[in-house]
């Protein structure tokens, strides 16, 4: 990673039903210098209520100090996505990411968005510049290797020399092509092959242009190893998965890319939930703090639940906050409320896994064996 340190940045994906503003404000306890997005959003939704403030703070709200994060847009008219993007700038977000790689089956069609829209590169070319010339922020697109038949190197090529000349110059390239036929959004995510060597590859035919790298990455060493392999202005990876099933593991982020100590205020499991907690007593749930109802508490909480992923009260955690979601005596406390008073009733049996450095080897009998899932 020779003269890429000063320059590398790690995200977080967007990932629908994951990426809100609680799922963010949680990653961001545990490594402040992951770059994290939102999840995609479509322009119809934001012009459709953007005067309905409650709905509004659903779509597009963000936490004070959350840091850098990216919105990201869908759709395909160049008059709404520009207006859209304004409104997404009003609130504070660091930069726009048009989503052009989302396997979505509405294809050809009013309100196309995602993959499809690699087979019309000069309506991309329009959106990109139309959304560019309303805001001041980046805006920038994610993509694929290809689309359906569309899948040679000369042709993702070709696609991002066409959409460059609207002056967007950071590049987003989950290392597959899409099926749109046949493969759901999930099955995308894994059966079409992984070609790193293309986004590398492609890096180099543009020097002038910053590429990021997501796909397949399982580990911040995976990470670390593409950085090392590619061409100098690839400069990100981005993880998604493993930000789900494995939260702790960021925690390592500055050490792993950049070689320094981790600047979170939070050095274990528990204080990060302690932490959290409290960000959810003082965050409002849809414009309105409590009562709260048991999907907003799923969206607030869903984020921890597998922080203790390894240790024995990893169970005990996922299902103690599923079983007060659905107390209905939980509906005035809120989330913050709910998470602290499990963190009381776990803390007594697992305090050593809750206190236990996230810099700490993970030393029996805390530690969930590797066979089986069995608690204590």
């Amino acid at each position: 990673m020779k003269g890429k340190t000063e320059e590398i940045q790690v995200h977080i994906a967007p990932m629908v039903d994951v990426s809100n503003r609680y799922f963010r404000t949680f990653m961001k306890l545990i490594s402040p210098r992951v770059v994290v997005w939102s999840e995609m959003i479509k322009d119809d939704a934001i012009l459709y209520n953007k005067d309905d403030p409650a709905k509004m703070a659903w779509l597009l709200g963000k936490r004070e100090g959350e840091g850098r994060t990216v919105f990201q847009l869908g759709g395909s008219d160049p008059t709404r996505l520009a207006e859209a993007a304004s409104i997404v700038e009003a609130w504070g977000y660091d930069e726009i990411n048009l989503n052009v790689g989302c396997p979505s089956n509405r294809v050809a069609c009013k309100g196309e968005f995602g993959a499809s829209l690699m087979k019309n590169p000069d309506l991309v070319r329009a959106c990109l510049k139309s959304m560019k010339s309303s805001v001041t922020i980046p805006v920038t697109v994610k993509t694929r290797l290809g689309v359906d038949d569309f899948d040679t190197p000369e042709y993702i090529l070709n696609f991002i020399n066409t959409i460059s000349e609207s002056g967007c110059d950071h590049y987003y390239i989950h290392a597959r092509k899409a099926w749109l036929k046949g493969l759901s959004p999930a099955q995308n995510r894994s059966i079409p092959p992984l070609n790193y060597e293309r986004v590398y590859w492609l890096a180099e035919q543009r020097p002038d242009l910053n590429f990021t790298l997501n796909g397949g990455l399982n580990s911040l060493q995976a990470g670390v190893d593409v950085l090392r392999a590619s061409p100098r202005n690839l400069t990100g990876v981005m993880y998604g998965r493993l930000a789900m099933s494995d939260p702790a593991s960021f925690h390592e982020v500055e050490q792993v890319f950049f070689g320094g100590p981790s600047t979170s205020l939070y050095t274990s499991r528990g204080s990060v939930l302690e932490a959290y907690a409290e960000h959810l007593v003082d965050m409002p749930l849809n414009g309105i703090r409590t009562p709260c109802n048991p999907g907003m508490c799923n969206a607030a909480l869903k984020p921890c639940m597998q922080l203790l992923k390894g240790f024995h009260g990893k169970r005990q955690l996922a299902q103690s906050i599923e079983a007060a979601i659905r107390d209905p005596s939980s509906k005035a406390l809120g989330p913050g409320r709910i998470l602290l008073n499990v963190y009381e009733q776990i803390v007594e049996r697992h305090h050593r896994c809750l206190d236990l450095p996230f810099t700490s080897e993970l030393p029996p009998p805390w530690v969930e064996p590797e066979t089986g899932d069995k608690e204590e």
